[in-house]
């Protein structure tokens, strides 16, 4: 199993080179972050019957940059987890987590280098069980030039390219990511907003030779919207699917993003994707997600493509007393080659803090999960509450307790569980202003933030 990401590695060189930028117009941090959690637990397996009280210790390292110029773009996260198990006599876990966005600029729009970096854990299980029973690291690196060729003062043929290496805990899944793609498109002026005509192919070869190969071919126009307060993204067209001795599939292929910033304070997200995809793009998906990311992702480990239809909608509240998260998901994975993994599953998450005092908050958390296999008849559903209380003891640690109730049905097929559980973080983490990602059309869902730009006053 591999637990070191390109964004580990990268991450102090990329410090560097941002360290070394001098320019007025420039963002820039680099934070070290460290946290001691005690939890308890009183169904750590969340098993039906003879449930194991267990308590763990957690410590967790990590690194944080954020940096942007007009020469260099970095956004990246690195933590790694180490859980030893005080009560319960289980195996100890270590569980790796990072993210990388970076976008290196040297000639502007004409010429770019991205690199990409996700890596975490994945489970079927969601709402991470102290002891999941299919928990596996995936690491899903990619890089690659975009090129942009002027036509005339609006019209400019985009052209880029990614090599991605998708690596999984299990190695039967492991495969190799080649994507090119084309774009000729016509700007409206310098707010932003473009209409495109669009051509992308993509090659899997995976790595266990009974799976072989697969092309999936997709034309479509793109429609993107950027104004001061909303952006919007707009695809359709077609997905072509390849693999093998199996006939050539289609499906639609459709995209649907807006981001609007209804006041100062309140932020409305929502997407919809319609595509061919594999395991792989699901994860980082699911990794970009802030109430998933860092924990488990519900992706199923399947080394196959499929069709996918999946939305999501946010609404943050960031400023004041009152910080307000919520969201709603929704998803349906449909697999040409094996009807049994086909996957109905839908969820949401409430997230509240209030400010009770300068340095006090209380907080509330609220969630359920719900997927189903209608080929083996089989229904899982969560639903998880929590209540805690959260005390910044200086500006950069923090200490929480937090308690929480679960139940549905986990681990064991349609067999229904509870659990109980609380724990104590004491965190050090430096503050720093989250910079928004820039668009990156080859990278999935949840990474089309709008760009960085300067805009008048919200009315």
């Amino acid at each position: 199993m591999r637990t070191i990401s390109w964004a580990a590695a990268l991450l102090p060189l990329i410090a560097v080179a941002a360290g070394g930028v001098a320019s007025a117009q420039q963002e820039q941090d680099f934070a070290f972050l460290a946290s001691a959690t005690a939890t308890w637990s009183d169904n750590a397996g969340r098993a039906t019957n003879a449930p194991v009280a267990a308590t763990a210790l957690d410590g967790l390292i990590g690194l944080h940059v954020v940096h942007n110029s007009p020469t260099l773009y970095v956004d990246g996260q690195v933590t790694e987890l180490q859980r030893v198990y005080l009560e319960g006599h289980l195996p100890d876990q270590t569980i790796p987590n990072g993210n990388l966005s970076l976008i290196w600029r040297p000639t502007g729009e004409l010429f770019s280098w991205t690199v990409s970096d996700s890596l975490g854990q994945i489970s079927t299980q969601p709402f991470d069980a102290l002891i999941a029973n299919d928990r596996q690291t995936v690491n899903v690196a990619s890089t690659g030039p975009d090129l942009r060729i002027p036509l005339s003062s609006e019209n400019h043929l985009d052209l880029s390219g990614r090599y991605a290496d998708d690596h999984y805990g299990n190695a039967a899944l492991n495969d190799h990511n080649y994507q090119g793609r084309g774009d000729l498109a016509h700007d409206f002026g310098a707010s932003g907003s473009q209409i495109a005509l669009a051509y992308e192919y993509r090659r899997i070869d995976y790595e266990l030779n009974s799976l072989g190969t697969a092309q999936i071919e997709t034309v479509y126009g793109q429609y993107r919207i950027a104004g001061a307060r909303t952006y919007i993204v707009l695809e359709g067209g077609e997905d072509q699917l390849d693999q093998g001795s199996s006939p050539r599939q289609r499906t639609p292929h459709v995209l649907a993003v807006l981001q609007r910033h209804l006041t100062q304070t309140l932020l409305f997200e929502a997407g919809y994707v319609h595509r061919y995809t594999n395991a792989a793009e699901a994860f980082v998906t699911d990794s970009r997600d802030a109430f998933s990311a860092g924990g488990d992702q519900t992706v199923q480990a399947v080394a196959l493509p499929f069709e996918q239809s999946y939305g999501y909608g946010e609404l943050k509240r960031s400023q004041g007393r009152l910080q307000l998260a919520l969201e709603f998901t929704v998803d349906r994975e449909k697999f040409p080659a094996d009807v049994t993994s086909e996957r109905h599953a839908s969820g949401g998450n409430l997230a509240v803090d209030y400010q009770l005092a300068s340095r006090l908050a209380f907080n509330l958390r609220a969630g359920y999960y719900e997927q189903t296999f209608p080929d083996l008849q089989q229904n899982e559903h969560w639903l998880s509450g929590s209540v805690g209380l959260s005390r910044q003891l200086t500006s950069s640690l923090h200490l929480a307790l937090t308690a929480m109730h679960i139940k549905g049905t986990g681990n064991v097929l349609n067999a229904r569980f509870t659990e109980n559980r609380a724990w104590l973080v004491l965190s050090y983490e430096p503050g720093a202003a989250r910079l928004q990602r820039i668009y990156d059309a080859n990278l999935p869902l949840r990474l089309y933030d709008r760009p960085v730009v300067t805009t008048p006053p919200l009315h």
